[in-house]
């Protein structure tokens, strides 16, 4: 297959899982443009080495698609077991569905990764359909995400993201 290599792995990773979603995500990551694969393909590495440069989870949300029924949310996370989150699985399923009813989007995807291993430990799927909620306005509020307009809109140079 004429793909990403660190995406192939990550999408191979997927599909072993078999979690629900699993075909769907696979397929949308690897439908992205040469540039989009590479950014897919690099963001668990990325959040491993924060992770363990400063012992604490790390989270990054990329939305993939060109009209908002087509969009897909990705959601990855990084874990240090007994650091930060005591249950970062349901902390990146709170995540997952706030960012997705904060956007609304039509399908959402999360990775948890581990930072000690760099290996993929849970995909999450949601493919509710958007719209007026409640119990999900008041968890974007209690986990105080970024409105859109304040979100940015591409990663860093990998320079400015160690600081130099």
């Amino acid at each position: 297959m004429n793909s990403d290599p660190a995406l192939q792995a990550l999408v191979d990773a997927v599909a072993t899982t078999r979690a629900p979603g699993w075909l769907a995500t696979g397929a949308t990551m690897l439908t992205g443009s040469a540039k989009t694969q590479r950014q897919f393909g690099r963001v668990a590495e990325q959040l491993v080495r924060r992770s363990r440069k400063n012992r604490a989870p790390h989270t990054m949300a990329m939305i993939s698609g060109s009209t908002r029924q087509d969009s897909y949310l990705l959601i990855w996370m990084s874990h240090l077991d007994g650091q930060g989150q005591a249950d970062p699985r349901r902390f990146l399923r709170d995540y997952l569905e706030a960012k997705k009813h904060q956007m609304w989007m039509t399908r959402a995807a999360g990775f948890l990764v581990d930072a000690r291993t760099a290996a993929l430990t849970d995909v999450l799927f949601d493919n509710r359909a958007p719209g007026a909620d409640p119990g999900l306005h008041a968890l974007v509020e209690r986990l105080a995400l970024r409105p859109p307009a304040r979100t940015p809109r591409s990663l860093p140079p990998p320079f400015a993201q160690r600081g130099r």
